[in-house]
């Protein structure tokens, strides 16, 4: 029996020494495995923090995007339109091959101040530029190409003063605002050009507006499209043609006479139409040394006018000699043919001046009055008016004794 009893308490000493030993196997194991599993949720964490991290990075554009290197190698004419952001001119340049994404000029735009600078019109930029040479380029003064203005008084021909002075007119401006250098060549229309493209292509092919047409048309290719391209500024496209310079102006400037009132119910009370109302206007445009008077200058050539008067404006005179001057002589008058209103009634056969807005509306609005002379008699350029010669005359005497004239 002790035998046995020692063989029972052997088993159970047995057993209390065994369990303790596997437990302390276990608890390693279940150190790992946590060990392990904390380890799976980082990698977990990172992963999808990561994924996270690269799908915001890309939606906020930070991400990698096509970019061309370098300033680029052959020329092209790029045009900026009304309204057009930093990204739609991105998108334009794109298509042009300028650049190789819309990312890759915006963020360099992005860190350049003179971007809001650019205006509409057409720049010389070149294919294949980085993004960062593109916006170099555009906001460069040197890229702007095409852009002329034409102010209002300027005739179509250049005038050559008493004193030798060349004014350049119209058509010189246009040729000059044309010119660009695209590829090494030098690309321009000439004045010569111009001409022959008047003279040779239908009014309606250039967009002379309807009402102007049949008067356009018959007039003297010399004075044709006198008066029809308002004063304002315009963005010519180097390496069009002439026919097609001209249409580009035309078309703005017909809508530009349209938004000054040409033609209008303003027009159609005065009883003339449209071309006459123009062609009044270019005069007013001429004669009149401000604009507060240019009511008052029209009202006297319609009261002459309905008085069975002629004109006799110098300013149109003075537009078929090419010359500018405040008075005419007797003597030169003649050779002013159609164009000499002091021995033709009524309105010449063109405009003699691209009219302002202001003109436009003093011809088609004039002042109220029984005027029938007048004369810029101060030296801050106003007009002195009479109804009569006498008072006429002693006006003259009072713009001699300021010194005007």
């Amino acid at each position: 029996m002790s035998n046995d009893g020692l063989g029972l308490f052997d088993d159970v000493d047995s057993d209390d020494r065994r369990r303790p030993a596997r437990t302390d196997r276990r608890r390693p194991r279940r150190r790992r495995r946590r060990g392990i599993t904390w380890t799976i949720v980082l990698v977990l964490v990172v992963v999808i923090g990561g994924g996270a991290y690269l799908g915001v990075r890309q939606f906020a554009g930070f991400g990698s995007y096509p970019d061309y290197t370098g300033a680029g190698d052959r020329d092209v004419v790029f045009q900026v339109n009304p309204g057009d952001t930093t990204t739609g001119i991105g998108d334009n340049m794109v298509q042009a091959s300028i650049v190789q994404s819309t990312k890759a000029f915006v963020r360099a735009a992005a860190n350049n101040d003179q971007i809001g600078g650019v205006q509409p019109g057409f720049y010389v930029l070149k294919q294949h530029m980085s993004g960062a040479a593109a916006v170099n380029a555009i906001v460069a003064k040197a890229s702007r190409v095409g852009l002329l203005e034409i102010k209002s008084g300027w005739q179509l021909d250049d005038t050559t003063s008493t004193t030798g002075k060349v004014t350049q007119g119209i058509l010189s401006h246009i040729a000059a605002a044309s010119c660009a250098v695209l590829n090494g060549a030098k690309t321009c229309v000439t004045v010569a050009d111009l001409r022959a493209a008047i003279a040779g292509t239908d009014p309606t092919a250039l967009d002379v507006p309807v009402w102007a047409v049949p008067t356009t048309a018959n007039a003297d290719p010399k004075h044709r499209m006198e008066g029809l391209i308002m004063p304002g500024v315009y963005n010519l496209k180097p390496g069009e043609t002439a026919a097609q310079t001209l249409k580009r102006i035309l078309d703005q400037s017909s809508a530009q006479l349209q938004a000054d009132g040409l033609p209008g119910t303003s027009q159609q009370a005065t009883g003339f139409s449209p071309y006459q109302i123009l062609t009044m206007a270019s005069i007013v445009e001429r004669e009149a040394g401000t604009t507060t008077d240019m009511p008052k200058i029209a009202r006297v050539f319609y009261n002459r006018m309905v008085k069975g008067m002629d004109l006799q404006s110098d300013a149109t005179v003075d537009y078929a000699l090419d010359r500018p001057m405040v008075a005419t002589a007797p003597s030169e008058r003649p050779g002013a043919g159609a164009y000499d209103t002091y021995d033709n009634a009524g309105l010449p056969p063109t405009p003699v001046s691209s009219p302002s807005a202001a003109a436009i509306q003093a011809a088609t609005q004039p002042s109220g009055g029984d005027w029938l002379f007048f004369v810029v008699c101060r030296q801050d350029h106003t007009s002195c008016f009479a109804n009569n010669l006498t008072d006429h005359q002693k006006n003259v005497a009072l713009a001699h004794a300021n010194g005007v004239f």
